[in-house]
């Protein structure tokens, strides 16, 4: 019988490490198989990637350089700084054109104000459809009849 203050047997020390050596081991070898299994991935990736860069170039080029119906192919041509000749450069924004409702008869604007306007501000669904046909009827500018044509057809599609 063990007395206290006596120091234990060997033998608990040595069953001990081989409890926790096993632990030990097959962490280390775990570690190591995360790290191959992400080695693993990122290459099995960048090769997916590689092979999709070369399948879209491959199509974006035979796309551009196969005629169309009309035996054009497309071409561009710059300048000696770089800079694009041929075809030229769109403007970068739209130029504005604001609605002219000065050109409307009162009517005709009491129409629009009506067709126009949100359903939170008071006018109900069929108040604005109505208005919208109205307005339309009332041989209004191209441009105005094509706004209201647009907002008559989303008060459709909601509805």
């Amino acid at each position: 019988m063990k007395r206290p203050g006596q120091a234990r047997p060997q033998s608990f020390r040595r069953q001990g490490l081989l409890i926790l050596l096993p632990v030990v081991v097959l962490a280390v070898i775990g570690l190591f198989s995360l790290r191959q299994d992400k080695l693993l991935v990122w290459r099995e990736a960048s090769e997916q990637a590689l092979a999709f860069a070369n399948e879209f170039s491959d199509t974006l080029w035979a796309q551009l350089t196969t005629p169309d119906a009309a035996g054009k192919i497309n071409t561009f041509t710059v300048d000696e700084t770089g800079r694009m000749i041929d075809p030229p450069l769109a403007s970068s924004l739209p130029v504005p054109a604001p609605f002219e409702l000065g050109a409307l008869s009162p009517e005709q604007t009491r129409l629009w104000e009506t067709a126009t306007r949100p359903l939170s501000i008071g006018a109900t669904d069929t108040d604005a459809m109505a208005a919208a046909r109205e307005f339309l009827d009332s041989k209004s500018p191209a441009r105005l009849a094509a706004a209201v044509q647009y907002q008559l057809a989303i008060h459709q599609a909601v509805s």
